[in-house]
């Protein structure tokens, strides 16, 4: 297969930013057209991998998430896609170079021909006293990754949704006890989440309750919430707390090189291309209607066929 390039001498032919679902389909793709490929990444999986079980992707009736993510790897890999681990916290910078582009990261600074972003989402942050400090030391973000640290002992879970409904029921089956603590007056979420959780013994709700502070000496000891309906400000002693309260997209550090909403995801194409020719964006990032694995995974796919032809197009 003969591509068309100009002069430009490039690093790499096709750089994804991100290793979740989009990336590596679209990974897949451009290795298979012998474009040389890579993925930084600080990760394998992204969101998917903290689900303990995902049960809606074709061909899987049920399978794990990090497993799943797993055979996406193995897959990338064998269509000699490379995955560089050098993305310690996020890609620095994309600048627009010539007929390519220029990607600085912690590593340093490589030249491709296209780009695409499929970086995910990040953590939302309730940004209370103790959040931060505690990051780490009792404060976690992914209730599959951490829940086993907290058996036999006492955690919270914060949010109200269908993560946070997950995080409950994945901690009530090593921990001791685990506090619901809900903004609103009841959970959010698929209606058989919401059983299991009802029906556990080892779970205490707390409805409309707004986190105040997470305490402790050189660890979580201790919460403060204030009840929304009587201003009665409260403490709860536990070992940790799980934040569950959603997900945003990372975005801002692309500058003006994309189109964003005023959630601040990427605006694309139907062929995933963003407003700056050459870079693509695919997955929970972009205005996607849906936030699905199987759709971020599909939208990664347009986006690699799109860039190969674009590549092919010598644009």
């Amino acid at each position: 297969m003969e591509l068309f390039f100009d002069t430009m001498n490039y690093d790499f032919d096709v750089v994804i930013i991100g290793a979740g679902g989009a990336g590596m389909a679209a990974a897949i793709y451009t290795g298979r057209y012998e474009l040389k490929t890579v993925i930084f990444t600080k990760d394998i999986g992204g969101q998917a991998s903290t689900t303990e079980k995902i049960d809606n992707y074709p061909g899987f009736e049920s399978i794990g998430g990090v497993e799943l993510m797993q055979k996406f790897q193995k897959h990338v890999e064998k269509s000699g896609a490379e995955f560089r681990f050098e993305w310690v916290k996020e890609v620095k910078k994309i600048d627009a170079e010539g007929n390519g582009f220029k990607i600085t990261t912690d590593a340093g600074q490589y030249i491709s021909r296209v780009v695409i972003v499929a970086s995910g989402m990040k953590h939302k942050h309730l940004n209370v006293p103790g959040e931060h400090t505690f990051e780490g030391h009792g404060v976690a973000y992914c209730a599959t990754c951490d829940a086993p640290f907290y058996k036999n002992k006492v955690a919270a879970v914060v949010g109200g949704g269908n993560s946070a409904l997950e995080a409950v029921e994945f901690l009530s089956r090593v921990a001791t006890k685990v506090y619901g603590i809900v903004w609103d007056q009841e959970y959010q979420g698929e209606p058989a989440l919401i059983k299991t959780v009802m029906n556990s013994d080892r779970v205490e709700k707390i409805y409309n309750a707004e986190t105040l502070e997470i305490k402790g000496d050189t660890k979580v000891e201790r919460l403060k919430y204030k009840d929304r309906t009587s201003g009665e400000e409260k403490e709860i002693a536990l070992d940790g707390v799980f934040i569950e309260i959603g997900w945003q997209a990372d975005t801002e550090w692309l500058g003006d090189l994309v189109e964003t909403n005023k959630w601040g995801e990427i605006i694309v194409s139907d062929k995933a291309e963003t407003k700056t020719p050459g870079l693509y964006a695919a997955g929970d990032l972009t205005n996607i209607f849906t936030k699905q694995l199987v759709s971020s995974a599909g939208q990664g796919v347009l986006a690699a066929i799109r860039e190969i032809q674009f590549i092919r197009e010598g644009k």
